[in-house]
């Protein structure tokens, strides 16, 4: 059974006569047993996730020159885009222009990664993740790009957590591959998926959990869209809090990969 109850942009409760009054309508799917978690089975779960993700990351590296060297498809799987480990080209977001276009966010590389439908890859943009500023400035503690986005105009969005405190927060990449700070976050944030709709960008932020809510045109300051309790990071290590989010029918859904739960907003 789940409880769904509709609140504003900052988890305030909404009047039946009122509507938000910005952005998607909010709602937020809580189970009938509210937050009480088990906490050892959760645990066990995360651990048994965590020793998967090592060992596929192991085999990854260990075998790079046979995937490098892989290709075609099988039962109709088809490998699209081949990339280099041993340089760090690690694809994190992808997204799809109206022309075929595939961009990727390269993680650990800053990369904006761009291949054309026949297959042809270049690089866009290289954003300023700054892994040689040592000690590392932002919560994270290491520096990586998150999830990108994409406008009707072509424009990509991406998510940078720079060891750099000024480079942290979202950053704007033109079809010509000009890149531009879009709006800087404070250094205590971590935004990671990010979705585009309406104007404005929805991020959020796998730290603080929250979503910021932010204008493409970068004329106004990063906001709170909203710090609901269900996105609120849980203490488990090497497991991001609020991670992947999407727009879907005027509502914002949310990853919460600590939690092990999807929220509707």
């Amino acid at each position: 059974m789940k409880i769904k109850t509709n609140v504003k942009a900052g988890g305030l409760p909404l009047n039946h006569n009122q509507t938000a009054a910005r952005g998607p309508k909010v709602e937020t799917n809580i189970d009938a047993d509210g937050d009480k978690l088990n906490q050892n089975r959760t645990a066990s779960r995360y651990l048994k996730s965590l020793v998967i993700a090592l060992a596929s990351l192991f085999t990854m590296w260990a075998g790079s020159e046979a995937v490098l060297a892989q290709s075609g498809s099988a039962q109709g799987v088809e490998t699209v885009a081949l990339f280099n480990p041993a340089a760090f080209e690690t694809p994190e977001s992808i997204q799809i222009d109206r022309l075929g276009n595939i961009y990727i966010s390269m993680a650990l590389t800053g990369e904006i990664r761009k291949i054309a439908p026949n297959g042809t890859q270049s690089s866009l943009a290289f954003l300023p993740i700054r892994p040689d500023v040592q000690p590392c400035g932002n919560s994270l503690g290491f520096s990586i790009m998150g999830g990108i986005a994409l406008d009707h105009q072509g424009n990509v969005y991406a998510s940078v957590n720079s060891c750099n405190l000024p480079d942290l927060g979202v950053w704007k990449v033109t079809r010509q591959g000009q890149a531009s700070l879009l709006a800087k976050l404070p250094a205590n944030a971590a935004p990671n998926g990010i979705a585009y709709y309406g104007g404005w960008l929805y991020v959020a932020d796998t730290v603080l959990g929250l979503v910021w809510r932010i204008h493409s045109d970068g004329t106004s300051l990063p906001e709170v869209w909203t710090a609901d309790p269900l996105l609120t990071p849980v203490p488990l290590p090497l497991t991001p809090g609020p991670n992947g989010l999407q727009v879907f029918r005027d509502e914002v859904y949310v990853a919460v990969s600590d939690r092990a739960h999807i929220v509707a907003f």
